[in-house]
């Protein structure tokens, strides 16, 4: 199969580049017009495509018809994987980006005439348009994503230093099961919590949850899951400091030590909110 030589030219109407879609919305700014863009994209491209036709006497138009319905079907795939809410799925996304490139590689060595060429090169320069639309969006996420790494590691430290200050003061795991969380009226939707299951829900997610989406929707998943769950722990953590909290804890809560503990864990979860 010949290596695809389409162009990258731009054939859409908005010109804008990443930076400019990052500034527009952050994030999910980001993913909207990527979004917007590969949709304009087909919505040319598509039409041409099914123009494509093999010429008379070529004996190849099961072959060219089966690798248009391939390429149509790929486009579909990349439009769905930007639709998703927690951000698309980076590797899913390159993959279909190859697959789509080699198909097409194999559809310019199926036309000939000139007229065939000229609409295969719209269908050509859109996709390798977009693929590098996809890719400037990556590399100008790898920075942020770097910093909110860094974060998850200063949320883990926080949560052992509240740990470790309340094992100092007798409060250990049982009874931390036990220091249930009364929330305010405008956090109704939150679940019932103790502060030992705040502990590890925070430790479980800058560990495990948090990095987990970070490997599968790469910047992405910075505005659309780690910043929404950041401000809700944040959320649950300050309401832990509340005064009608801290009367029905143990009076070994409102140690100076303690409070300064669980004040940084608020801190770092804010931190990382606002770092998304």
């Amino acid at each position: 199969m010949t290596e695809f030589t389409g162009t990258v030219v731009d054939t859409n109407t908005d010109k804008s580049g990443p930076g400019e879609l990052l500034l527009s919305g952050g994030i999910a700014g980001a993913q909207t017009g990527l979004l917007h863009r590969a949709a304009a994209a087909m919505d040319e491209a598509l039409p041409l495509l099914d123009k494509i036709e093999v010429l008379k006497g070529d004996n190849r138009p099961q072959d060219i018809a089966a690798l248009k319905a391939l390429v149509r079907g790929e486009m579909a795939e990349i439009l769905g994987e930007l639709s998703f809410a927690g951000g698309p799925r980076i590797a899913r996304v390159e993959q279909i980006f190859m697959l789509l490139l080699d198909q097409l590689a194999a559809l310019q060595d199926g036309i000939e005439d000139e007229e065939n060429i000229t609409r295969f090169r719209v269908v050509a320069d859109n996709t390798a348009s977009l693929y590098r639309s996809w890719n400037n969006i990556q590399q100008l996420f790898a920075a942020q994503t770097g910093i909110v790494v860094k974060q998850f590691g200063l949320v883990v430290e926080a949560v052992d230093e509240v740990r470790q200050t309340m094992d100092f003061v007798y409060l250990g795991p049982e009874e931390r099961h036990g220091m249930m969380i009364i929330y305010s009226a405008g956090m109704a939707d939150a679940p019932p919590v103790s502060i030992e299951d705040l502990l590890t829900w925070v430790q479980d997610f800058v560990t495990a949850d948090g990095p987990q989406a970070l490997d599968e929707a790469g910047g992405f998943a910075l505005r659309n899951t780690i910043f929404p769950m950041a401000k809700k722990l944040r959320a649950l953590v300050l309401a832990s400091l509340d005064s009608r909290n801290l009367a029905n804890f143990p009076k070994r809560c409102s140690t100076p030590p303690l409070q300064r503990a669980m004040t940084n864990l608020e801190g770092r979860l804010d931190e990382l909110a606002w770092n998304c």
